[in-house]
């Protein structure tokens, strides 16, 4: 069994979203949403805190766009979190590919406002 070493610069998952809260990020969930907010906190179990959130959902009849001033969203139900970036103000929505205007979360794009 192999392990990776430890680098002292390496960030725990947890210490990402920290470095994140203040930011605009894109949550896919496992269900057919897809939620972009501004995140205000978390907790250990990645359970989110989101304010001028805007939620898109996938149905049958197309899709359906929800405003909302705050979401507290459920931590098991998140499949991936991805860092708004700042050269567009609109998520480009694609048959559920995380649009360009996003950016995978990584330490060197996070910060803290």
């Amino acid at each position: 069994m192999s392990t990776m070493p430890v680098n002292s610069s390496t960030l725990l998952p947890l210490e990402l979203v920290d470095k994140c809260i203040g930011s605009r990020i894109h949550i896919i969930m496992k269900n057919d949403k897809e939620i972009v907010g501004t995140l205000l906190g978390f907790d250990d179990f990645v359970n989110m805190l989101l304010e001028d959130v805007t939620e898109y959902e996938t149905t049958p009849e197309g899709r359906r766009v929800t405003k909302l001033d705050q979401i507290l969203l459920n931590g098991n139900n998140i499949t991936m979190v991805i860092k708004k970036n700042n050269n567009n103000t609109r998520p480009n929505h694609t048959n559920n590919i995380a649009p360009s205007s996003f950016e995978l979360l990584h330490p060197i794009n996070c910060k803290k406002k």
